[in-house]
C-alpha cells in the first residue's frame, strides 16, 4: 500500500503490516476512532508535542478508555519484535505515526504507561545489522516523553535505558533529561541514580521470600545473579520448580521470572557504575552511604565485598563488611562515627603495607570482589612520558578489533563512533567534567587493506597516543593531571587494549582470513605483560600453591609453566596462549571447551568476571593431567607434535 493521505499506514515494514492487519479486524466504531487518532499521530512534527497537540489527542479519545489504548499499544509492540532484518526498520509515514503514538502516552502519567514507553524505546533503538535503529525518531520521542513526566518511575526507566542504548543522540537526550530531573530535586545525577534504584521486593540482605501454596521460595542475590531455592513442606531444598507449583502458578512464576531477569540485568550495570566511581572523589554522609549501599537490597551484596574509607576529624579508617559490621584488614570491628564521610577505598591513596594487608585479607578469607579494587592496577608517569610532556605512547601500535573496542568504550563511558570506508574519523573520548577535561585515544585504520564488514565498517584499528585536553582543545601537560585520574584513565586504556587486541586473543591467529596481521599476533605471544596482566601474575602466585597441581606449576616471568605427563607447556599470562615446549609450538584450546567449563565451576578467583584468569588456571589443570584429556582436537595437536 502506498500511503497518500495523513493516517495511511505503509505495509512495507513489519510494524505497519501488523498494525494495518489488526485495524482491519476491528469493529466499525472502534476502527473509526483509531483511524482518527492515527491521522492525528501522523501530524506529529518536531521534537516534542505542543500542549495544543496533546489536548487535541485527548479530544479524539472518547469513547475509548486509557486502559483500552494501553492494551492495544501493548499488542502492537510485538510487531517491532518480528525479525532482525531491513523490513523491521520503520518507513515513513509509519515512523511519524509511531512517534505520535508515543507522544499520546504523555497524557497518561502512570507506572503502566511509563513502563510501556520505556519498552517501546528499547525496541525502537534496537540495532538492525547493516541498517541502524528500528526507528530512531520514535526512540527519541520515548525519551522525550519520559523526560517530561514528573514521576520517579520515569527517571528509573531513563536510567535503565541509559545502560542499554548505543546511539549517541538518544544517550545525550537521556543525560540531558536526567540532569534536568536531578537539578529539579536539588541533587546530582549520581545521587538520583542511587535514590531511584528499586528494591524489587528484596530485603537489606539481598533476600526475597515468596509462598506458592505450601511451597516456599527463597531468592538470594549472589554475585551478578539470583539464586533460587524451592522449599517444599518436606523441607528438602531443591533448585528446580516443583511440578505442582509450575502447573498451579504458571502466570505468577512467569511474572516473577521476568522481574528477576530485570534484576540480573541491573546487577552488572550497578557494578560498573560503582567501578567508575573509583575515578571520582565522591563522598557520602555515613547515614546516606549506609542506606544507599550497605543496606540497599540490590547493591548490598557487592557493596559488602568492597573496601571503604571512613574519614572523621582528620583520621582515615578503611574497612569491609564482615559478620554484620565493618572490620579492618585484621578482622577487628571498626568503631565508626556517625559524622564520618565515606568514600571508596583506592590503593593509590593507601600505603603499600595497607594495600598488601587488604590483598591478604581477601585471599585468606576467599572473598570475591565484584571488580578489581584491592588488586587494582596503579599507573604512574614514566620518564618517557615526562619527556613527551603532553601525551603518552605507552599503549600505541596495538591492533584492535574495532567492534569489540567500541563495546568496551561504551562500558567505560567513553564516546566513540565506528569508522569505515567513508568520512567517519572518530577517536575514543572520555569526558571528566569535575576537572573540566577530556581524554582522547587517537586511533587510525592500520592500512588500506584493512578488512571491512558488509556495511563498510573497518574490522580493525590501530592505537596511537593518549592525550588530555582542556575544554578549549589545548593539551594538558601530563604532570598536571591528578595522580588518581591519570592512573584510572591509563587503566581504562590498558583494559581496552587487553580486551580488544587481536594479540590478546589466543585463537585469533588460527582464523583463515587473519593472515595480514599475523606478524603482530605472533609477536604478542612474547610481549611484556601489560599492568592489568601483571596483577594477574600476582594472583596466580597465590592461587597456584593452593591447588592440587601445585607441584606441576610455576609462575616464571610472563608465563605459567605446567609440567604434564606427556609434555611440558607454558601459558602466557596476558593472552592465555599455550605453547608446547621446548620448541614453542602453539596448542589451540577452544575457550568454550567442555573440559575447561567443568574445571572453571570449582575455582576460587578473588575477582568476579576475570574470564582470562579462570581460563589460564583451567588450562593449567587440563595440561597438568594431559594423559586424561579426551578432547580429540587437543589430543591430535599433542600427538602430532
Amino acid at each position: 500500500m502506498n500511503p497518500q493521505r495523513p493516517g495511511d499506514i505503509d505495509t512495507g515494514d513489519y510494524w505497519g503490516k501488523g498494525v494495518q492487519g489488526d485495524l482491519e479486524t476491528m469493529a466499525p466504531w472502534e476502527r473509526s476512532r483509531w483511524d482518527r487518532l492515527i491521522v492525528h499521530f501522523s501530524l506529529a512534527k518536531g521534537g516534542k508535542p505542543t500542549q495544543k497537540w496533546l489536548r487535541k489527542s485527548m479530544e479524539l479519545l472518547p469513547p475509548l478508555e486509557p486502559a483500552q489504548v494501553k492494551e492495544k499499544l501493548e499488542y502492537w509492540k510485538i510487531f517491532l519484535q518480528v525479525k532482525n532484518d531491513k523490513d523491521q526498520q520503520l518507513k515513513e509515514p509509519n515512523a511519524t505515526i509511531l512517534k505520535g503514538m508515543i507522544w499520546f502516552c504523555r497524557n497518561f502519567e502512570n507506572p503502566g504507561f511509563i513502563r510501556l514507553v520505556s519498552e517501546y524505546a528499547a525496541l525502537c533503538l534496537k540495532k538492525i545489522p547493516e541498517c541502524g535503529a528500528v526507528c530512531l525518531a520514535a526512540g527519541n520521542a520515548c525519551i522525550t516523553v519520559l523526560g517530561a513526566m514528573s514521576r520517579q518511575e520515569a527517571v528509573i526507566q531513563l536510567i535503565k535505558l541509559k545502560r542499554s542504548i548505543k546511539y549517541s543522540v538518544p544517550l545525550r537526550l537521556i543525560e540531558k533529561n536526567l540532569k534536568s530531573a536531578a537539578t529539579k530535586q536539588g541533587m546530582t545525577v549520581d545521587d538520583l541514580a542511587e535514590i531511584t534504584l528499586p528494591h524489587y521486593g528484596f530485603d537489606s540482605n539481598g533476600i526475597r521470600r515468596e509462598n506458592f501454596g505450601d511451597v516456599k521460595l527463597e531468592l538470594r542475590i549472589a554475585g551478578m545473579g539470583v539464586e533460587w531455592k524451592w522449599i517444599p513442606p518436606s523441607g528438602k531444598i531443591q533448585d528446580g520448580i516443583p511440578k505442582d507449583v509450575k502447573t498451579k502458578f504458571a502466570g505468577e512464576i512467569a511474572s516473577l521470572k521476568k522481574e528477576i531477569k530485570e534484576v540480573e540485568k541491573i546487577l552488572p550495570s550497578q557494578r560498573d557504575r560503582i567501578d567508575q566511581l573509583m575515578m571520582s572523589e565522591r563522598t557520602w554522609r555515613f547515614d546516606q552511604w549506609k542506606k544507599r549501599y550497605i543496606a540497599h537490597p540490590i547493591v548490598s551484596d557487592l557493596s559488602r565485598r568492597l573496601i571503604w574509607n571512613f574519614n572523621a576529624e582528620k583520621e582515615r579508617k578503611s574497612g569491609m563488611w564482615r559478620d554484620f559490621a565493618m572490620a579492618d584488614f585484621r578482622g577487628v570491628p571498626l568503631e565508626l562515627e556517625e559524622n564520618a564521610l565515606v568514600s571508596l577505598w583506592h590503593p593509590i591513596d593507601a600505603p603499600l603495607e595497607e594495600k598488601k594487608a587488604w590483598q591478604d585479607f581477601i585471599l585468606n578469607r576467599r572473598i570475591t570482589q565484584p571488580f578489581r579494587q584491592a588488586f587494582r592496577e596503579i599507573y604512574v608517569l614514566t620518564e618517557e612520558e615526562k619527556k613527551r610532556m603532553d601525551h603518552s605512547n605507552r599503549f600505541a601500535a596495538h591492533i584492535l578489533k574495532q567492534h569489540q573496542m567500541a563495546a568496551v568504550c561504551r562500558a567505560f563511558g567513553w564516546k566513540y563512533r565506528l569508522m569505515g570506508r567513508f568520512d567517519s574519523y572518530s577517536c575514543p573520548a572520555l569526558e571528566i567534567p569535575q576537572h573540566n577535561m577530556t581524554v582522547e585515544l587517537e586511533i587510525k585504520s592500520p592500512d588500506p587493506g584493512n578488512p571491512v564488514s558488509p556495511g563498510g565498517i573497518f574490522l580493525y584499528v590501530i592505537t596511537y597516543k593518549v592525550s588530555f585536553k582542556y575544554s578549549n582543545g589545548n593539551r594538558i601537560p601530563l604532570e598536571n593531571i591528578p595522580e588518581k585520574i591519570f592512573s584510572e584513565v591509563m587503566r581504562n586504556v590498558d583494559l581496552l587494549v587487553s580486551v580488544s587486541s587481536i594479540g590478546r586473543d589466543p585463537n585469533w591467529g588460527m582464523e583463515g582470513d587473519s593472515l595480514i596481521y599475523r606478524d603482530y599476533w605472533t609477536s604478542c605471544g612474547s610481549l611484556k605483560l601489560l599492568p592489568s596482566e601483571e596483577i594477574r601474575a600476582v594472583i596466580l602466585e597465590w592461587i597456584i600453591p593452593q591447588l592440587e597441581i601445585a607441584q606441576r606449576c610455576s609462575v616464571r616471568g610472563d608465563y605459567l609453566h605446567v609440567r604434564g605427563n606427556w609434555k611440558s607447556y607454558k601459558i602466557h599470562i596476558g593472552c592465555g596462549r599455550v605453547m608446547m615446549e621446548p620448541e614453542n609450538r602453539h596448542l589451540q584450546i577452544e575457550p568454550d571447551s567442555g573440559s575447561l567449563k567443568k574445571i572453571c565451576d570449582h575455582l576460587y578467583i578473588p575477582i568476579e568476571g576475570d574470564s582470562h584468569l579462570y581460563l589460564i588456571v583451567a588450562k593449567a589443570f587440563l595440561l597438568a593431567n594431559d594423559n586424561m584429556i579426551d578432547d580429540p582436537n587437543i589430543l591430535n595437536q599433542i600427538k602430532d607434535y
